[in-house]
């Protein structure tokens, strides 16, 4: 925890120019960054799921970047797109920068890849004037020969990038237009060039002032002629790097989840020792249901983050998803379940509309939850001593990137076609529960509803907040039902299905929770703190 809080404490900082006056754009971390970087790295978090040909090892590099996010979340950002730009270069045939990125190493010197064994990748799409509007673009992209375009071909970029995140990577994904085309390709643009040379069009103008993720440094990138390669068809480029960017959002949806956990467990060490008038916090009833709220919360996200990675890997493994870990209860629809498996056909839609309601959900409800953590130390919450501070700070970030709450909840309408697929796997927990089967049919009418209409008119666009979120909420329902142990499962179908909003309001443990099971769900989260 010592590098975690050094790396946080001390921003990194741009050097552009060297000694001598020459252009070089390096950026200086902290040397507890670095040895967060080399730890994350050698352990797999980034490399495990494509390195292991294994089903399950996307899941279990799930598992990894969750725990990540825990430590500290700013260095996760270079991981997060490292393992993220893999399937786009593997599908266009560049192994040759896929072996580098997949082996278990960290090599940060300023260096050409020719020299390194292993390297790390980021992506630059937005500029200042379109935003998430990528089409709005004007970075050009010219071939050095006019002769040969197209996929694998040399181009010179003439642009600017608004965000550019951890811009000491070796390589990055990033957009421009071509001539004749009205949509952008996409190109991989390296800091050096095959010669040994420094691809000195590549320039770092400044560093954002970030209100958190301030071990991460990410920077405004100008692009001078700088030598790019064509990845992928020519005016295409937003379906390249769309695999990229769903795996980004996975990530966000476990970083979220994470940081939630990470939050909660403070929390629960705080109150389970700090006295208040003569007695533990925890022991108070109305702190004892609030955490409680927070404990159901945290686990329906895991959960979700989880069964999400379970899709993805199922999608690039092209096996279908086992029901392998269920719900230790008993009964015939748990029996039921132990033999019904997803069909890795449909895995891809699953995980293409599922991770779209997950990130647009968990990660908006993480600021929130982070808020209540915080708020159960009282002042000293707001206190840097304590750290909440720094979690807090970071909690709107996965929300923010990646696709803000608007452009999500549009995504999740223009992928109306998997909607059918996505409400399968939610019906598999039909008969487990009266009142989710109520709601599930509820959502069944409303999304066939939107979709025998114009998806994309403006009466649906306004309601689509409101459907996502009807969305997310059946999703975790069924998996908490599925998978969750029961007794979190009851009280998250009871809290967040049945519940009248009229009379239990909506503020996290405003919902009442019997006093039994306040304390099973809380001693089930708090097994493992020290008493």
């Amino acid at each position: 925890m010592k590098h975690a809080t050094l790396a946080e404490k001390n921003k990194p900082t741009l050097r552009q120019f060297d000694s001598y006056g020459r252009r070089i754009d390096v950026i200086d971390y902290h040397d507890s960054y670095h040895h967060l970087m080399q730890q994350g790295l050698r352990n797999g978090v980034s490399a495990f799921g494509h390195a292991t040909a294994e089903a399950g090892s996307h899941v279990a590099r799930a598992g990894l970047i969750y725990m990540e996010n825990q430590l500290e979340p700013g260095h996760c950002c270079p991981l997060v797109m490292t393992t993220a730009a893999v399937p786009p270069l593997l599908k266009w045939g560049r192994t040759d920068l896929v072996d580098k990125l997949c082996t278990m190493d960290y090599d940060p010197r300023d260096v050409p890849i020719e020299e390194k064994v292993a390297i790390t990748a980021g992506m630059s799409m937005t500029e200042k004037q379109g935003g998430s509007d990528v089409r709005a673009n004007t970075t050009l992209a010219t071939p050095l020969d006019p002769a040969r375009t197209g996929h694998d071909a040399s181009y010179t970029l003439r642009g600017h990038k608004w965000f550019t995140s951890a811009p000491m990577s070796d390589i990055f994904l990033t957009l421009a237009m071509t001539r004749g085309k009205d949509t952008p390709s996409c190109f991989i643009v390296s800091r050096w060039l095959p010669d040994g040379t420094r691809n000195t069009g590549f320039r770092v103008m400044r560093l954002k002032d970030k209100v958190g993720d301030r071990a991460n440094a990410s920077s405004e990138v100008e692009y001078d002629d700088a030598h790019a390669v064509m990845l992928g068809e020519e005016g295409r480029g937003v379906k390249t790097i769309i695999e990229m960017v769903q795996s980004t959002r996975l990530d966000c949806v476990l970083g979220s989840a994470g940081g939630a956990r990470r939050a909660l467990q403070q929390a629960l060490n705080h109150v389970t020792h700090r006295k208040s008038f003569g007695s533990p916090l925890i022991a108070h009833p109305l702190m004892e249901n609030l955490l409680t709220d927070l404990c159901v919360e945290s686990e329906a996200h895991t959960l979700t983050a989880l069964h999400l990675a379970g899709a993805y890997d199922s999608s690039l493994h092209h096996r279908n998803i086992p029901a392998a870990f269920l719900t230790s209860g008993a009964g015939p629809m748990v029996e039921k379940l132990k033999h019904t498996d997803t069909e890795y056909t449909e895995a891809q839609e699953l995980f293409r509309i599922g991770v779209a309601v997950g990130k647009y959900w968990v990660t908006k409800r993480y600021p929130g939850f982070a808020y209540e953590c915080m708020e159960a130390f009282g002042g000293n919450g707001y206190v840097e001593d304590f750290n909440m501070g720094m979690l807090y700070r970071q909690s709107p970030l996965n929300a923010i990137w990646e696709g803000s709450g608007n452009i999500i909840a549009l995504d999740v309408l223009r992928a109306h076609k998997s909607f059918p697929v996505l409400l399968r796997d939610i019906k598999l927990a039909c008969g487990m529960d009266p009142s989710l089967d109520e709601f599930i049919s509820d959502i069944e009418k409303r999304v066939s509803r939107a979709a025998s209409e114009n998806i994309m008119s403006p009466m649906i666009q306004r309601e689509a907040r409101r459907l996502v979120d009807m969305l997310a909420l059946a999703m975790q329902a069924s998996v908490m039902a599925r998978y969750g142990d029961p007794t979190v499962a009851e009280a998250y179908i009871a809290s967040r299905i049945k519940r009248d909003r009229l009379n239990s309001g909506l503020n996290y443990g405003s919902f009442v929770y019997p006093s039994d099971m306040s304390k099973c769900i809380i001693e089930r989260n708090t097994s493992g703190l020290i008493k």
